[in-house]
């Protein structure tokens, strides 16, 4: 993996926060903001995801597959009270 230097500008209480941190965990600030960009960037694509997810089981379902799930919620109710 190669490493590119960049220059961020931030609030000088979120730098001082850095700072804190990073002296905390005896790591660089580097560090710290790279494992913050990452876990962001995760966050990102999950959040995606369940929009998208969403947007699927948004759609309204046809009738056939309105029967098939009332069904399905009752066959599992049947075996439910058998147990």
């Amino acid at each position: 993996m190669s490493i590119i230097k960049t220059a961020i500008s931030i609030e000088e209480s979120i730098f001082n926060d850095v700072q804190n941190l990073a002296k905390d965990r005896k790591v660089s600030r580097s560090e710290i903001f790279r494992t913050a960009a990452a876990e962001y960037i995760e966050r990102q694509k999950n959040e995606k995801i369940l929009r998208q997810l969403n947007d699927v089981y948004a759609i309204p379902r046809s009738d056939d597959e309105r029967k098939f799930h009332d069904v399905a919620i009752a066959k599992t109710a049947q075996v439910i009270d058998q147990w």
